[in-house]
């Protein structure tokens, strides 16, 4: 992924999506901040800057409604269908846009561990003087995401009890889970989820080279069960996937009462059952899910 001062051209939504736009960042996702204004308090969100000209609504204009208060001179957008703050033009700088980082494709309020919070009780349009810092707003992971060489003894036993449960689970010749070798490929990349010293998860994205990937060896280690570490995992490989262009990602697995939370946890997040893919067949026992990124 490019450094975060090199990402300016962005596509962004609402939450209903009704309201689609491009954006041209003036510093890329350098430089987030956060106020403390009564109603950026109340608002909460995390913005980049963008000039006034570098903002283009795709469609849904007419779903944006705008809101302004005390001086007025700051507009702020929000989709009047799902309520979200999309952007707003700045008070302190009129000829800069505040962009909802949110909002932005493959973005999260949660991918900056700190954000500096600027003091906008005492704004500096009231007082004539220069920004100044009001502190910083950290985010601090419960689980640490790490990329994998597949070394590790814990990484290695985790994926062993993978492809034994697949094994289990499945049909003979229905299994098609890779062992270590199998994932040792250049086109495959692996990550490990931590808790602490612990492992709690590895999964992996596999390029399939016509624009799409395939998620591969998702698995939660028994005592991390319930936690969270499948979402979080599952987050970060479709971020990923977003991040390095793909139009797609997909899965093969099977069917069946060992499947079922996979299945829900790939549904929630926008999966759909589909088509076989690559080298695949489909079978009476195996089904595969898509996810369309754009």
């Amino acid at each position: 992924m490019p450094p975060a001062s090199e990402i300016t051209q962005m596509r962004g939504a609402c939450h209903c999506g009704a309201v689609t736009f491009t954006v041209r960042l003036s510093d890329g996702l350098a430089a987030p901040r956060r106020c403390n204004c009564s109603f950026c308090r109340m608002r909460g969100a995390v913005v980049v800057a963008a000039p006034l000209d570098g903002m283009d609504i795709t469609t849904g204009a007419d779903f944006l409604t705008l809101y302004q208060f005390n001086t007025r001179t700051a507009k702020h957008w929000f989709c009047k269908q799902c309520g979200i703050y999309t952007h707003h033009q700045r008070r302190s700088d009129p000829s800069q846009l505040g962009i909802n980082v949110a909002c932005l494709e493959g973005v999260s309020p949660f991918d900056f561990a700190a954000v500096p919070v600027f003091e906008g009780r005492r704004h500096p349009s009231d007082t004539g003087g220069k920004s100044r810092f009001a502190g910083v707003l950290r985010y601090q992971p419960l689980f640490d995401i790490r990329l994998d060489d597949l070394s590790g003894a814990p990484v290695r036993a985790l994926l062993a009890l993978h492809l034994s449960g697949m094994h289990a689970s499945s049909p003979a010749g229905h299994v098609f889970a890779l062992d270590l070798s199998g994932l040792q490929t250049p086109d495959i990349t692996v990550w490990s989820v931590w808790d602490g010293d612990a492992l709690a998860g590895i999964g992996a994205l596999k390029m399939l080279g016509d624009g799409t990937g395939e998620i591969k060896s998702m698995r939660t280690a028994p005592d991390h069960l319930r936690r969270g570490v499948a979402a979080a995992l599952l987050a970060h490989i479709i971020a990923q996937a977003r991040a390095r262009g793909l139009r797609r990602l997909s899965l093969e697995t099977g069917s069946g009462d060992a499947f079922e939370p996979a299945l829900a946890l790939y549904r929630k997040h926008g999966f759909t059952n589909g088509a076989a893919f690559g080298d695949y067949v489909a079978s009476d026992f195996n089904q595969f899910l898509h996810l369309e990124l754009g």
